[in-house]
């Protein structure tokens, strides 16, 4: 099983980028279960997206440990949803810069990051970040295809998403 953990802010495009993610990995043949965690339904508070995929049809309803882990704002306390991660996991930021965390040095993941903001600010004119994420995620992870997470991408100002989602693939770096 495949598991992500997207931790963002409402008004990011965390649950969009959830549900292009789930049917990204259903149309590639995947069993999916994706749901989103916010605490108040309104721009500016913390939401939690999770994403499982198997061959297998999916019975736990378990989310500990995730495969990848996107994290749309390094304002938001990040230790928890760090100490989430599994050994192998690869961990996205979006940042214009490293990302200095004492518990990075502790915890065996792979760290990454992405200026996803400014990209999607640079296409959109508004801090929506979803769209480069995933590309950055597309980068990392073998199991999921570019071309699979576009064609479920079904946003207004596609265009606009498609080459946010493109600069995001190219511009992910090692933290």
């Amino acid at each position: 099983m495949t598991s992500f953990l997207l931790y963002g802010r409402g008004g990011q495009g965390v649950e969009t980028a959830v549900r292009i993610l789930g049917n990204a990995l259903h149309s590639s043949g995947m069993n999916v279960q994706d749901f989103v965690l916010s605490g108040m339904e309104r721009r500016g508070f913390p939401v939690e997206g999770y994403v499982k995929s198997e061959k297998v049809p999916i019975i736990s309803k378990d989310v500990a440990s995730p495969d990848f882990l996107l994290v749309f704002d390094t304002t938001l306390p990040l230790d928890n949803m760090l100490k989430q991660c599994n050994e192998k996991a690869a961990v996205i930021f979006n940042s214009k810069d490293h990302v200095k965390n004492p518990l990075l040095r502790k915890l065996p993941v792979k760290t990454y990051f992405v200026n996803a903001s400014e990209i999607s600010y640079n296409y959109m004119r508004a801090i929506m970040p979803n769209t480069a994420m995933l590309g950055a995620l597309a980068k990392i992870n073998p199991k999921i295809t570019s071309k699979s997470l576009k064609n479920a991408m079904q946003l207004p100002m596609q265009q606009e998403n498609l080459k946010a989602f493109d600069e995001g693939y190219r511009n992910l770096k090692r933290n």
